[in-house]
């Protein structure tokens, strides 16, 4: 099968120098392009931390082809490389086979000598190659990503939150439940929990390619980092972690390249106080996100998420433009 994804990191290696590399479990590059610039400290972008987040890869893309500035700027456009791709792609690559829709993994997990663990009517939970696969009535035909809480209750349910521990279970989802069409949420089973691939704990034993970014975000001690998100909702939303007065004016005025929007009222009080609809918010102390950990570090972090149901070609132009006159006005200020 052509893998886009591939296609693409082969072309930029060509052009533009690599900094960092790494691969995740089923041997896809996680790559840090240097995109421009040659001041240190560097800006770094990353993007495709979660599964069904495609236009922040298309956007980072297109950023390490477009950026020019005196400023070091590095781009990361995949945390998660298996999370861009869709079901069939990851089932080829692991067993050479496809299938028509979502529910027909029971038989390919059965047919390659895996392990059933949980078939009920509405959860269906197999491992193979210790990989966990699983679908949800409900949870399958939309965005999967408040299902963790569902699933670490069945997994203690059931005794099984012990035995996995360490283990990704990977959930496809999509509205038809066609495989071709479903996209892929990674979740990782760790020390009696479940999270996703935004998840920096201060502890070591985190999923192996998240503690490989943070090693190397350690080592480079970035001026500035923007991860560029999808989340549910309406509205375009920034998060960040740093709530000094010319940071959010900054926000701001970035915002305002994009909407006519009035976001000057915007409250910087917390995630659910802003009621404006492109809002601006602080990210949650503990949350232990990308932007949550960089606070932790004294590094500026922020969040720049276009709603899921926004139209692919505008998501990554919203993305693009917003990163961007963010770079353009934080270089203006002096704090980059």
């Amino acid at each position: 099968m052509k893998d886009e994804y591939l296609k693409a990191i082969s072309f930029l290696k060509n052009r533009y120098e690599k900094v960092w590399e790494t691969v995740d479990w089923l041997g896809y590059p996680i790559v840090a392009f240097w995109a421009c610039g040659r001041e240190d400290p560097p800006i770094v972008i990353t993007a495709g931390a979660i599964g069904g987040t495609q236009a922040t890869v298309y956007a980072a893309f297109e950023l390490i082809l477009s950026l020019n500035y005196e400023k070091k700027i590095v781009v990361i456009p995949a945390r998660d490389p298996v999370g861009f791709h869709n079901l069939n792609n990851i089932l080829f690559r692991m067993f050479k086979k496809k299938i028509d829709v979502i529910t027909q993994l029971i038989d390919l997990i059965e047919e390659e000598g895996g392990k059933i663990l949980i078939n009920q009517e509405n959860f269906f939970l197999g491992i193979i190659r210790n990989i966990g696969f699983a679908f949800h009535k409900d949870y399958s035909r939309r965005y999967p990503r408040r299902f963790a809480t569902l699933l670490k209750e069945t997994l203690v349910k059931n005794n099984l939150i012990e035995e996995l521990d360490g283990t990704r279970i990977l959930f496809p989802f999509s509205k038809s439940m066609n495989a071709e069409e479903a996209k892929i949420f990674t979740f990782y089973v760790n020390k009696g929990g479940v999270t996703d691939y935004d998840y920096f704990s201060g502890q070591d034993e985190i999923i192996p390619e998240v503690y490989s970014l943070k090693s190397f975000l350690n080592q480079i001690s970035p001026s500035l980092v923007i991860d560029l998100q999808e989340h549910e909702g309406e509205h375009i939303k920034i998060g960040v972690n740093n709530r000094e007065e010319n940071i959010i004016a900054s926000l701001k005025l970035a915002l305002s390249q994009i909407s006519e929007d009035n976001t000057e009222e915007s409250n910087i009080e917390g995630e659910n106080s802003v009621n404006t609809e492109n809002r601006i918010y602080l990210v949650e102390e503990g949350s232990n996100t990308l932007i949550d950990y960089m606070r932790n570090k004294n590094i500026t972090g922020i969040s720049l998420s276009t709603p899921l149901d926004m139209s692919l070609e505008k998501k990554i132009e919203t993305l693009v433009t917003l990163c961007k006159s963010l770079i353009n006005i934080f270089a203006l200020i002096s704090l980059i």
